[in-house]
C-alpha cells in the first residue's frame, strides 16, 4: 500500500528514483509504492529480520535533484531555504510518528538519514484503502462503518494528545489493514490506519503551493483555503466528519467555499436513518464552517455521539490500556500509564531513538492579558488549562473582605469571562485544574489553610471539586492532612490526584478518584522524609511517575527529584545538593517539572551568598532564575544546571525566579519556561530553551508590568499563563495571559 504525499501526481515517473537492489543501512530497495512532488516511497526488505517494510524518502523534486552518487541536492540557492525547512518537517513528522504507538496510525520504525536526505521507514501495510472500498460498495452501511469511525477517532485522539495534527485526513488516507485470510478483508477483520500525514501540504504552503497540492478540496476546512487561519484539532476533525460522510452516503462531500455560500443541505437532512441521529448531529457538528462551533477536541466530539461511544471496536483497536487491564496486573500501575498517555501532548515522556531538544526557534507573541478579581495572600499559585474550545479555565483564589475563597474561572480566547466558581469554604486556595471528559472541570487546592513563617501550609486538607458546563458544583471530595497540588487524568473515569503534605511533613501521596468523586483505595505514600516539600508531579508514559521537591536542612535548601512506582515504591532519587556550590549558590529551589523527549527540565531559583542592598526593608540573597535537565535512563543523573541567565551584576535582583515550564512536541519538543524579575518593577518573562539549556528567544516584556506568571498551558499553537499582577497581599489579581505563535 502506497504512502504518496500528493494524490495530483502522476505516481509513474521514478527516473529519478533509487535504483532497485539498492541498500539503505540494513534494508534493500525492491520496489516502487508511489511517487509525489514531495517524496518517493519505496518497498524494501529489512535483510536482518527478513521483514518487508515501506521506506519514504524526502526527495521534492522542485527545489532538489539526485546525483550520481544517489545523494540530494537543491537546484539553486534560492530554493536550499526552502529544501532545508522542508527536511526538518519531514524529520519531525517521523519522530512524531515514531512516538505513537496507537494501532490506528501508521508506524514508523525508525528515521534513517542518507544521501544528504532522510527517510522514513514504515510499517508496509496489507490492505485497500477506504477511497476503494467507497468505491466498491458505493457506501457503507453504519454497522460496517461505526467501529473504522470509532477507531479512527482513537487514532486522533492519540496524535492530537502529542500535539500532531494530520492535517490531510480523506478516505484515501485511510487503509483498511487486512487482519484475516479474505482479501479484501471482510467486516469485522478489518483495522484502518491513517497514513501520509500532512507535512508535505505545510512546506507546499510555505513555497507558496498552489491550492491543489496544499490541500484535498472536499475534505478541507476554511481555514485550510484561507491559509491565514490558525488550525488545530478541530481541522482534523472536520475532514474526518467529511470522510464518514462521504463513506455513509456515497456522496462526495461539497467543497467548504460552496457550502459558506449555501449550496450544501446538513447531514442529518441528507442520511436521516442511514446512522443514529446523535451520530449525524455529531458529524453536522465536525462539518460546522467555524472553527469554534466544531467541537475542539475528540473526547469533546465523542461525547457528543454517545451511541458512537458504544460501538463495538474493530480488532485490534482497543483503548490504550485496555489489553493491560485484562492482564492480572497491578491495578494502580495500569491506571498511572493511563495517565502518561493522557499527558503526552502537553509534557509526555516519549522515548525515541534521539535525544534532541528542538533548538529551532519557535516564538510566541501576547494576544492580550487580563487581570481580573483580587487574589488570596502570599504563597496563591493560580493554575490553567486549555479548554476544548480554545478558551481556557483558570483556577485561583478569590478576597471576599478579611476571607479567601477557592475560584475558578471560564474565559473564552479573547479573555471575555462567561462562568465562575466560588467555594464556600474560607482559607481556601486553588493549585489545580483539570478539564473533565463531555464538559466542565475538576478543581484542586487546600481548604481551611494557615501559613507560618516564609508561606509554608502548617495546617489544612485537601479539596477536589467538579464543576458541570455552567459550573455548577456537582461533588466534592475533602482530604486530610495534605494539600493537592496536581491533577492527573485516567482515561475518562478516573483522576490520580497529587498532594504534598503540611507543614512540610515530607509526604507526597497519591489517591485515586472516580468520576462521581469517590475515593478508590487507599493513600499511596511516595516519601516520608522530614523536611521535604513535594511541589509537583507528572506521570510518564512508562506509566511510572516524576515527583519534583525541595529538601530544607536548617537554612539550606536543595532540588531533589524522585522516580516512582505508582504504588509508592521509588526506583531512584536525584538531588543537587553536592552541586549548587559549583554555581555559587547558597540554595537552591525547584517550582515546576516537566519531560521533554528522554530527559527532564526543572525550573526555579538559586540564591547568591550576597545579599541585595536595594530590599531595604527585607535585604535577602539575590536570586537567580536557574534550570537543570535529568537523564531518567541514567538514574536521573543531572547533565546540567544553570543559573547564568543574568549575568549582568547590575539586573541580578531579589525575587528573581523560573516559576514554571511546558514541553510542546514530539520527537524534537520545544521547552517553554517563564518566570519574573524585578527590574526596580515585577516583569514576567517567557524564554525558550534548547537542550543545554540555551535561550533560543526571549519575551523579555511578558504581559503587563508586575505580572508574576505561576502556570503555563501550551501546544503547538500557543496556549496560556496565569499568574498575579501587583504582587502585594492587600492589591494583588489574578492575571492571564494568552499566546498565540508569532
Amino acid at each position: 500500500m502506497t504512502d504518496s504525499d500528493d494524490n495530483n501526481d502522476d505516481g509513474e515517473d521514478y527516473s529519478d528514483a533509487l535504483p532497485l537492489e539498492t541498500d539503505l543501512g540494513d534494508y534493500t530497495i525492491t520496489g516502487y509504492l508511489g511517487r509525489g512532488s514531495f517524496g518517493i516511497t519505496y518497498r524494501a526488505r529489512e535483510t536482518k529480520l527478513k521483514r518487508d517494510v515501506a521506506i519514504k524518502e524526502y526527495m521534492p523534486r522542485e527545489w532538489a535533484r539526485r546525483f550520481s552518487d544517489n545523494s540530494i541536492g537543491t537546484l539553486a540557492r534560492k530554493t536550499s531555504g526552502t529544501f532545508h525547512y522542508g527536511l526538518e518537517r519531514f524529520t519531525m513528522e517521523a519522530q512524531n510518528l515514531a512516538a505513537c504507538r496507537q494501532e490506528n496510525i501508521v508506524k514508523v520504525h525508525r528515521l534513517l538519514e542518507q544521501n544528504a536526505t532522510s527517510y522514513m521507514v514504515m510499517e508496509l501495510l496489507d490492505g485497500e484503502t477506504l477511497e476503494t472500498r467507497i468505491v466498491r460498495a458505493g457506501r457503507l452501511p453504519w454497522a460496517e462503518l461505526a467501529p473504522i469511525f470509532r477507531a479512527l477517532l482513537q487514532g486522533c485522539r492519540d496524535i492530537h494528545r502529542r500535539g500532531i495534527l494530520h492535517r490531510d485526513i480523506k478516505p484515501a488516507n485511510v487503509v483498511l489493514r487486512n487482519l484475516g485470510a479474505e482479501e479484501p478483508c471482510e467486516e469485522g477483520a478489518c483495522q484502518p490506519v491513517l497514513i501520509d500525514f500532512g507535512a508535505a501540504r505545510e512546506i507546499r504552503r510555505q513555497a507558496g503551493g498552489r491550492l491543489s497540492t496544499i490541500l484535498t478540496e472536499e475534505y478541507a476546512p476554511l481555514e485550510q483555503w484561507t491559509g491565514t487561519d490558525e488550525q488545530g484539532p478541530y481541522t482534523d476533525i472536520y475532514a474526518l466528519a467529511a470522510t464518514i460522510a462521504h463513506a455513509l452516503t456515497g456522496i462526495v462531500p461539497t467543497m467548504a467555499p460552496a457550502r459558506k455560500s449555501g449550496q450544501d443541505a446538513d447531514l442529518a437532512e441528507k442520511a436521516a436513518g442511514l446512522a443514529p441521529d446523535d451520530v449525524l448531529r455529531g458529524l453536522d457538528r465536525g462539518l460546522m464552517l467555524d472553527p469554534a462551533q466544531r467541537p475542539q477536541s475528540v473526547d469533546a466530539w465523542l461525547a457528543e455521539m454517545p451511541s458512537l461511544a458504544g460501538a463495538a471496536p474493530v480488532a485490534g483497536s482497543a483503548e490504550p490500556g485496555a489489553a493491560a487491564e485484562r492482564r492480572p496486573v497491578n491495578r494502580r500501575a495500569v491506571l498511572a500509564l493511563a495517565g502518561g498517555a493522557a499527558l503526552a501532548g502537553a509534557a509526555g515522556w516519549i522515548l525515541l531513538s534521539r535525544s534532541d531538544i528542538s533548538g529551532s526557534a519557535r516564538p510566541l507573541r501576547v494576544d492580550w492579558a487580563k487581570a481580573y478579581d483580587p487574589v488570596g495572600p502570599f504563597g496563591v499559585k493560580p493554575a490553567v488549562a486549555i479548554a476544548g474550545d480554545g478558551g481556557a479555565f483558570v483556577a485561583a483564589s478569590v478576597a471576599s473582605g478579611d476571607l479567601v475563597h477557592m475560584l475558578a474561572i471560564k474565559v473564552d480566547a479573547r479573555g471575555t469571562e462567561h462562568a465562575r466558581w466560588m467555594s464556600p469554604e474560607t482559607n481556601a486556595q486553588a493549585f489545580a485544574v483539570r478539564p473533565a471528559p463531555g464538559g466542565g472541570l475538576f478543581v484542586g487546592g487546600g481548604v481551611d489553610m494557615l501559613t507560618g513563617d516564609g508561606g509554608a501550609v502548617t495546617s489544612g486538607k485537601g479539596l477536589l471539586a467538579r464543576l458541570d458546563g455552567r459550573f455548577a458544583q456537582l461533588w466534592r471530595t475533602e482530604f486530610e492532612g495534605a494539600i493537592l497540588n496536581s491533577l492527573i487524568p485516567q482515561g475518562r473515569s478516573e483522576l490520580l490526584a497529587a498532594f504534598d503534605g503540611v507543614n512540610r511533613s515530607g509526604v507526597a501521596m497519591l489517591q485515586r478518584v472516580s468520576d462521581s468523586g469517590q475515593k478508590l483505595g487507599g493513600p499511596i505514600e511516595l516519601n516520608d522524609r522530614r523536611g521535604d516539600s513535594a511541589r509537583k508531579v507528572i506521570a510518564l508514559a512508562d506509566g511510572t511517575l516524576a515527583v519534583l521537591g525541595t529538601r530544607e536542612s536548617g537554612a539550606v535548601r536543595s532540588i531533589w527529584v524522585s522516580c516512582v512506582n505508582p504504588d509508592g515504591r521509588e526506583l531512584w532519587r536525584a538531588s543537587d545538593a553536592g552541586e549548587i556550590a559549583t554555581l555559587g549558590l547558597a540554595w537552591s529551589e525547584g517550582w515546576d517539572l516537566a519531560a521533554a523527549g528522554d530527559a527532564l527540565f526543572v525550573v526555579g531559583r538559586g540564591a547568591k551568598a550576597a545579599i541585595d542592598a536595594s530590599e531595604r526593608d527585607n535585604p535577602q540573597p539575590l536570586h537567580r532564575s536557574m534550570a537543570m535537565r535529568l537523564d531518567p535512563g541514567k538514574g536521573g543523573a543531572i547533565q546540567w544546571q544553570r543559573a547564568d541567565y543574568e549575568p549582568d551584576p547590575r539586573t541580578a535582583v531579589a525575587n528573581a525566579s523560573a516559576r514554571c515550564l511546558a514541553a510542546v512536541g514530539g520527537g524534537a519538543p520545544s521547552v517553554y519556561a517563564a518566570g519574573w524579575r524585578r527590574m526596580p518593577h515585577y516583569q514576567g518573562w517567557l524564554r525558550q530553551l534548547d537542550g543545554e539549556g540555551n535561550v533560543v528567544w526571549s519575551l523579555d516584556a511578558f504581559g503587563e508590568r508586575g505580572f508574576l506568571p505561576t502556570h503555563l498551558q501550551l501546544d503547538e499553537t500557543g496556549g496560556y499563563a496565569a499568574g498575579l499582577f501587583n504582587p502585594d497581599p492587600e492589591t494583588a489579581k489574578l492575571m492571564v495571559v494568552r499566546l498565540v505563535s508569532a
